[in-house]
């Protein structure tokens, strides 16, 4: 189990540099990639031992940091992903009704 959380880990790491370089393809491939570990993960037996399960837990904790570092690089994309729609609309808006007046 510490194999693939530790491989979600890095992926998250990835996620990170990639949302800090505004390279949303390879962070939509890499999300992608995280789910499809972590759905791995859900069926994998917990560790049996004290030091394991807190090498795990730690392991957990990091990649919730590295997440928190990223929801708001995802939220500032989100954002600008509806302005610029909006500005795209009210562009068609303004066009149909320059179109309409002719």
């Amino acid at each position: 189990m510490y194999a693939k959380i530790k491989q979600v880990f890095e992926l998250t790491e990835e996620i990170l540099s990639a949302a800090e370089t505004s390279d949303w393809p390879a962070v939509e491939t890499l999300q992608r990639q995280r789910e499809q570990l972590m759905q791995q993960t859900e069926t994998l037996p917990a560790p049996q031992n004290q030091e394991a399960s807190e090498q795990l837990s730690a392991l957990v904790n990091n990649i919730q940091a590295l997440d928190a570092r990223i929801l708001p690089l995802l939220l500032k994309q989100k954002q600008s992903i509806i302005e610029e729609t909006q500005k795209n609309n009210k562009g068609r808006k303004m066009n149909k009704a320059y179109q309409d007046n002719r």
